[in-house]
């Protein structure tokens, strides 16, 4: 009995140890390609050299995301002389690995758009993706349909005249005006990229005439679906809209900071449960 036991002992022994290096070599190949991630998203220096007055909160639930942001600077063929600065907050189905590998196709199907003559508004972009991402994963072809897609809200800015289009596919944009304090809700197409939505489904652009101090948000699902509180209750858009609102006499830096400390406060012991991205611009 003694010897079976001993024999059990080290074949358990055995057995965890495997599981450990199996584990520990998961980890260093989803850090590794955490580090690939991260090389492809702008650099927050470029990003505080086109937009210098903004910020980015960014916290992945796991080593790598299924939320990504992405920035261009574009001349489109009906604005050939104009500048705009395009500006996009990602929301692929899922996280760690699976979101992850959809942001990489997502990417670079953003790329692809700043190529395209027939890409000039954020409604064009959407649309690109939408087809483009049913390419990409096979979707008329292959006999195994992957029915991941992606929540995107596309902003492209004109400095000069301060004119902001903006685009959405199931995530809406905020606008905190400055002279009035009051927080505009611009809302998204009810349909996400990808999925079972049709290749020609139609996205609108809409139109802000900006004014200097103005603030506009671009932001995952990730922040306000948190749990937590006195009550263990999600944060909820109308809390994070309430807080935009009492933050916005502060710096850019000091609304980063601001909402942090919220969701931190918030969170308390509860895990994260969703990847967080929320993007603010001053004008």
């Amino acid at each position: 009995q003694q010897k079976t036991n001993d024999i059990l002992e080290v074949r358990v022994q055995e057995r965890t140890l495997a599981l450990a290096q199996l584990n520990n070599e998961y980890t260093q190949s989803v850090t590794y390609a955490s580090y690939i991630q991260a090389s492809l998203l702008p650099s927050i220096s470029l990003i505080k050299e086109r937009l210098n007055d903004s910020f980015i909160l960014y916290n992945p639930r796991d080593i790598v995301s299924g939320d990504f942001y992405w920035y261009a600077d574009v001349q489109t063929s009906t604005t050939p002389h104009v500048g705009l600065q395009v500006l996009c907050a990602v929301d692929c189905t899922g996280h760690g690995v699976p979101g992850a590998f959809m942001s990489l196709v997502a990417n670079n199907l953003l790329d692809l758009t700043v190529k395209q003559e027939s890409v000039n508004t954020p409604s064009d972009v959407i649309a690109f993706l939408n087809k483009n991402l049913a390419k990409a994963m096979n979707k008329e072809h292959s006999e195994q349909v992957i029915n991941d897609g992606m929540d995107i809200i596309v902003c492209s800015y004109q400095p000069t005249t301060k004119t902001l289009y903006y685009a959405g596919a199931n995530r809406p944009l905020y606008l905190v005006k400055h002279s009035t304090l009051e927080l505009i809700e611009i809302k998204a197409v009810k349909m996400s990229i990808g999925g079972y939505t049709p290749l020609t489904q139609e996205w609108e652009t809409t139109t802000l005439q900006l004014e200097s101090g103005d603030c506009y948000y671009l932001s995952s699902d990730g922040y306000a679906d948190q749990f937590g509180g006195e009550k263990d209750k999600k944060i909820t858009t109308k809390r994070l809209k309430q807080l935009l609102v009492q933050i916005h006499p502060l710096t850019m830096q000091e609304q980063q900071q601001a909402l942090q400390n919220y969701f931190t406060t918030w969170q308390g012991d509860q895990k994260q449960i969703d990847d967080v991205m929320l993007i603010g611009v001053r004008v």
